[in-house]
């Protein structure tokens, strides 16, 4: 596969590569943590517990300060604009939509 994939795909066009944000991977894997705890870990030790509660409040502050740090961001890690963009936003739902269902498809068929 790898090597069909260096016969046919053609290099990057990219006249400089993106500079690297550290900032904006270490806000996006904040968030992707502190929610899969939440999630993980809610049933268990209850919704409303504090760990579980400080899980989400970590996680809405992370995604908001996400999107004010990439908004004023030379390179960003994700373009915040493009979700203003009606098709792309409509995109971007039926994409989650039809991944969660189908995750919910294969969930239920391990049941």
């Amino acid at each position: 596969m790898a090597i069909l994939a260096l016969a046919f795909v053609p290099e990057s066009k990219a006249a400089a590569p993106r500079a690297f944000d550290p900032v904006g991977q270490i806000l996006v894997i904040t968030f992707l943590v502190s929610v899969v705890f939440g999630i993980i870990e809610g049933p268990n030790r209850g919704w409303a517990s504090p760990l579980i509660a400080g899980c989400f409040v970590i996680a809405a502050s992370t995604l908001i300060a996400l999107v004010r740090y990439d908004r004023r961001h030379r390179q960003p890690l994700v373009q915040v604009g493009l979700f203003t963009t009606a098709s792309f936003a409509g995109a971007f739902v039926m994409a989650m939509v039809r991944f969660l269902s189908f995750a919910g498809l294969l969930f239920a068929n391990t049941l």
